[in-house]
C-alpha cells in the first residue's frame, strides 16, 4: 500500500477542511483516501481530541470524515500585524513585501522570493483596523513545506468556536 504522511502545499491549503474516506485501520494509524494518487497515513494522535487506544475507538472502516489541513508551522514563522488599515490590506503587494522583509530578518539571511511561501489569515476586525496573522515558509528542494491532516485539530477548532458562540450569547455553563 502506498502512503504518505504529508503532501506538498500546492494541492491543499492549511486551514481548509477536506473530506476523506477511511480505507484501512491499523494499530497506530489509519489510511485515508482524499482522492489523490496515494492514501494518506494519519497517526492515532490526530484521530480524536479524546485519548483513544486504537483507531476503532474513533472511526470505522469506509467512514467518510472531515479533516483539517494543518501546516508544518513551528510557531517561529508567524508574523502578526495589528490595526492594519484597509489601504494596507488592499495593497497586498506591500503587505507581502513587508512580510518578506521581516521573514528574511527573522531567518538572519536573504530568502529568495521563489522559496518564500506566505499564507494570510484575518484574525480580527476592530475600530482600529484589521489584525492579520501571516504564516510563512522558506522552502527548498531539500525541505519543501508540507501539510498533514487532523481530526483532532478540527475537533479542537469546533469546540473553541462553540465556546465563543456560548460566550457571545452569555450562556452560563457549569462543569461537573
Amino acid at each position: 500500500m502506498q502512503y504518505a504522511m504529508h503532501f506538498q502545499l500546492d494541492r491543499f491549503q492549511p486551514g481548509d477542511m477536506v473530506t476523506g474516506k477511511i480505507i484501512a485501520l491499523e494499530d497506530t494509524c489509519v489510511f485515508v483516501d482524499f482522492g489523490t494518487d496515494r492514501s494518506i497515513r494519519i497517526p492515532l494522535s490526530e484521530l480524536s481530541m479524546n485519548e483513544i487506544q486504537n483507531p476503532e475507538d474513533a472511526l470505522t472502516l469506509n467512514e467518510v470524515r472531515e479533516f483539517l489541513v494543518v501546516g508544518n508551522y513551528d510557531g517561529k514563522r508567524d508574523i502578526f500585524f495589528s490595526h492594519c488599515s484597509p489601504k494596507t490590506l488592499q495593497g497586498s503587494d506591500r503587505l507581502y513585501e513587508r512580510a518578506y522583509e521581516l521573514a528574511s530578518f527573522q531567518c538572519g539571511h536573504f530568502i529568495s522570493k521563489e522559496n518564500f511561501i506566505l499564507h494570510t489569515k484575518i484574525i480580527g476586525v476592530g475600530a482600529g483596523g484589521v489584525s492579520a496573522r501571516l504564516q510563512w515558509f522558506a522552502s527548498s528542494q531539500e525541505h519543501p513545506p508540507t501539510i498533514s491532516f487532523s481530526i483532532r485539530q478540527l475537533e479542537i477548532k469546533k469546540a473553541w468556536e462553540r465556546l465563543r458562540q456560548l460566550q457571545a450569547h452569555d450562556v452560563i455553563s457549569r462543569s461537573a
